[in-house]
């Protein structure tokens, strides 16, 4: 999928409209909230996705487990908050949070060894929970105020000669793991804001969150199980931009 501008994604969700028919057409909003964006100096602080950029898959805590020790994998994305990572900069080096069990953090062992599983752990604020995250060889950093997708690595904070590496492929379900530095793409990992999308149900019923959260760069059209809503004595048609009689339907999937 081709990547849009941030301002003009921004402006569909927010002209995004439920409608309901039979009874007459019921406009319902949808809203968005942007992760907060990178600060100067390379520090990066807010809720993000991270994508690998060989595979395209995302950054897992497994089977969304909450348990010190729960390994870290690659997985195609899900919308599920054991994928989105609150990183914030410690001052000492960024730690990971993933957002289903805010009391764990990204950890690699002592050693760095190669072949070393990342996981998660209770946080403890040791270095062990603590990486650089610098701006990968041909990739981008936004700057200030701007949510654009950056490439990064995911180093040891005293150490960048040791990256979270995914060696085995593109497979979801690939361990994540440390390996040593070689500018590789299965090495790199795209930061991406979070955006959260609220439907406004007005009345409506539905078996599916009228919240969820998704990466910048994906559409409406892109998301699963987008809701149905049900409201008596209404048939609802779908998702559209702005008026339906000039804008293009969106069913759910």
């Amino acid at each position: 999928m081709k990547n849009k501008g941030f301002k003009q994604i921004l402006a569909m969700f927010l002209t995004f409209a439920l409608v309901f028919g039979i009874m007459g057409e019921g406009f319902f909003t949808i809203t968005t909230e942007a992760a907060l964006s990178t600060t100067g100096g390379g520090a990066i602080n807010g809720v993000y996705y991270i994508r690998n950029r060989n595979s395209f898959l995302f950054l897992d805590v497994h089977n969304s487990g909450t348990s010190s020790g729960t390994v870290v994998k690659q997985w195609s994305f899900n919308g599920k908050p054991a994928q989105r990572w609150q990183i914030h900069d410690e001052g000492d080096g960024h730690s990971l949070r993933p957002m289903h069990a805010t009391g764990l953090r990204l950890h690699v062992e002592s050693t760095w060894s190669n072949g070393k599983q990342a996981e998660v752990r209770t946080s403890n604020g040791s270095t062990h929970q603590r990486f650089r995250l610098p701006v990968a060889n041909g990739g981008t950093m936004p700057t200030s105020g701007d949510n654009r997708t950056s490439t990064r690595q995911i180093t040891k904070r005293d150490d960048t000669s040791r990256v979270v590496d995914v060696p085995s492929g593109s497979t979801a379900g690939d361990k994540v793991q440390i390996s040593q530095q070689a500018n590789l793409p299965r090495q790199q990992w795209e930061i991406i804001p979070a955006w959260k999308v609220t439907f406004d149900l007005n009345g409506g019923t539905s078996t599916t969150p009228a919240e969820r959260f998704i990466p910048h760069q994906y559409t409406v059209s892109a998301v699963e199980l987008l809701p149905v809503p049900t409201r008596a004595n209404h048939r609802f048609v779908g998702w559209y931009t702005k008026k339906p009689e000039v804008h293009q339907l969106i069913t759910p999937r």
